[in-house]
């Protein structure tokens, strides 16, 4: 019996392990869900609409932090969303474009 499970265990640990890291993928925005964020929206707000972004910039020289998400845009093509807040926090500008090749 401890045979078995000794060969069972280093197994289980490593199905363990590889759902553990699958649920820490981040998943993509739907291009549906980012039209909705426009300039006045809080950094929850956007949070709340788009989930986590992918990447978060700060540039202290203008006040502003840059939120850039991936999605696939809807003819299919890997694409970037970045969201722009001031420093007040609130969403100043967005911009949409497709990743190059």
């Amino acid at each position: 019996m401890t045979s078995h499970l000794s060969k069972l265990l280093p197994v289980l640990a490593a199905a363990i392990t590889l759902s553990a890291c699958a649920s820490l993928e981040t998943s993509h925005p739907k291009s549906e869900q980012l039209s909705l964020i426009h300039p006045g929206l809080t950094q929850n707000e956007v949070r709340d609409l788009a989930g986590s972004p992918g990447n978060v910039t700060a540039n202290s020289r203008r006040h502003e932090t840059l939120w850039v998400y991936s999605f696939t845009d809807l003819w299919g093509y890997q694409s970037e969303f970045d969201v722009t807040f001031g420093a007040n926090g609130l969403v100043t500008n967005t911009f949409a474009n497709r990743d190059d090749y």
